[in-house]
C-alpha cells in the first residue's frame, strides 16, 4: 500500500468515550484502536468521528512521508473490503457528492463514512433505548 486513500479505507476498530471537561462539560472522544495516539474530540459522537477522520488522513500523509511503518488493522484478512453494486437515487447521489466535495474526500470514503455514523447513530439509539 503505497497511497493515503488505501489506507483510509481499512476497517480500523473504532471507540468513542464520553469525558466531561474540567467544568463538567460532556464532549466525545474517538480513536482508533490500532493508531495509537491519533485522536478525534467532538461535542457530539459523530463530530468526534469526523474530527478524527480528518486527523487520520494528515497522520496518514506525515506517516507515508517519513516513510514511517503504518499499523494494519487487526485481523485485516477477515476485514477485507467488500464491493457493492447498487442504486440510489439522482437526489442521494448529488447529496453525497456535495458531502464529498466539502470534505475533500473521495466518493467510497464519503459513503463509508456516512453509512458508519448513521449505524453509529442508530447502535447509540438502540441502547439508549434499552437502558430505558
Amino acid at each position: 500500500m503505497k497511497a493515503v486513500d488505501d489506507y483510509m479505507d481499512l476497517n480500523y476498530k473504532l471507540s468513542v468515550i464520553p469525558k466531561k471537561d474540567f467544568d463538567g462539560t460532556e464532549y466525545f472522544v474517538a480513536m482508533y484502536e490500532e493508531l495509537k495516539g491519533l485522536e478525534g474530540v467532538g461535542d457530539t459522537k459523530i463530530e468526534a468521528i469526523e474530527d478524527l477522520d480528518i486527523a487520520k488522513e494528515i497522520w496518514f500523509q506525515t506517516m507515508l512521508e517519513n516513510e514511517d511503518e503504518i499499523p494494519m488493522p487487526r485481523n485485516y484478512e477477515e476485514q477485507k473490503p467488500v464491493k457493492m453494486t447498487y442504486r440510489i437515487p439522482v437526489s442521494l447521489n448529488d447529496e453525497i457528492e456535495a458531502y464529498m466535495k466539502r470534505e475533500g474526500i473521495s466518493k467510497n470514503q464519503a459513503i463509508n463514512l456516512l453509512v458508519s455514523k448513521s449505524l453509529y447513530e442508530e447502535h447509540s439509539l438502540h441502547e439508549e433505548q434499552t437502558i430505558k
